[in-house]
């Protein structure tokens, strides 16, 4: 059909992509094609306009705006992707908008006005609070938009710490790794990411060679080599600092798990996921 009007031909040449859109437009607005310029323009102005208001006026939000730090261990959770992967192959998750969680409890989805259906986003994670300094939010509700019934609470975040090559806030996952934050990766409603799902698959700070965490496994007996290819298993694991102290203790008291650790340092984390979770079975 585009053929059909010379008009229609250099209106969208340099442009392409309004082809589809001005015919659609004015397919749906004059019942076919016109060759009329002007009524083209007008339609060219029509869609800039929707493109541009793709997104909720107000940052999304409604009703009185709280302003506020959060509290030490207080619980957000946010539907989102990763803007590619970490060094280690940590998912860089990112974006300022959650929702707060009270009691454990998170709210319906529909009510978040997210601007894609469930099954499209990649993660669904929890995020805890570890140091308040780092951040302020602003609270009110989600604005009705994208066909979904709104009016959830929503909390955005200002993160005040930037990152140094990009300049823009650090994303969720480095935030996690220095221990601002914990991750808890809850859904992965895309089926991309099943294996960040469950147990254990928290990003939280990191251990490194040259920390406490490396000194103890020497005490312990562990020689370089091994203590620090258990260390460089854990970057790939994402034990939460809870995760690390446990998995210490567990290794001082039980000989068996130290002699499973140092013959196969590679595996020693999973090793000890399985003797944590059926520890009677394993002493036995």
């Amino acid at each position: 059909m585009i053929y059909t009007s010379k008009e229609l031909v250099a209106f969208v040449e340099n442009d392409p992509q309004k082809a589809f859109d001005s015919w659609r437009l004015l397919y749906n607005e004059k019942t076919g094609l016109t060759k009329n310029v002007e009524d083209l323009n007008l339609v060219s102005k029509n869609f800039d306009v929707k493109n541009n208001a793709l997104w909720p006026p107000a940052n999304g939000g409604y009703g009185q705006l709280v302003k506020r730090l959060p509290n030490e261990n207080e619980v957000f959770d946010r539907y989102g992707g990763s803007f590619g992967d970490l060094e280690d192959g940590t998912p860089n998750l990112g974006g300022a908008y959650t929702s707060p969680m009270f009691n454990g409890k998170p709210h319906d989805f529909d009510g978040r006005t997210l601007n894609m259906e469930k099954n499209e986003y990649d993660f669904y994670y929890k995020i805890t609070i570890k140091d308040p300094s780092k951040f302020e939010i602003e609270t009110n509700r989600a604005i009705p938009w994208f066909g979904k019934v709104g009016k959830a609470e929503q909390s955005r975040f200002i993160i005040k710490d930037k990152d140094p090559v990009s300049g823009y806030a650090k994303t969720w996952s480095q935030l996690a790794q220095e221990g601002s934050v914990e991750i808890q990766v809850i859904e992965s409603p895309s089926g991309k990411y099943a294996t960040w799902v469950g147990k254990g698959r928290t990003i939280s700070k990191t251990i490194t060679v040259g920390g406490d965490t490396f000194s103890e496994l020497k005490t312990l007996g562990f020689t370089d080599d091994v203590a620090s290819k258990i260390i460089s298993k854990n970057k790939s694991l994402n034990l939460s600092e809870v995760e690390v102290k446990t998995l210490m203790q567990d290794l001082k008291n039980n000989s068996t798990l130290m002699k499973i650790v140092n013959q196969n340092p590679e595996n020693g984390i999973e090793a000890w996921k399985i003797f944590k979770d059926n520890k009677k079975t394993l002493c036995d």
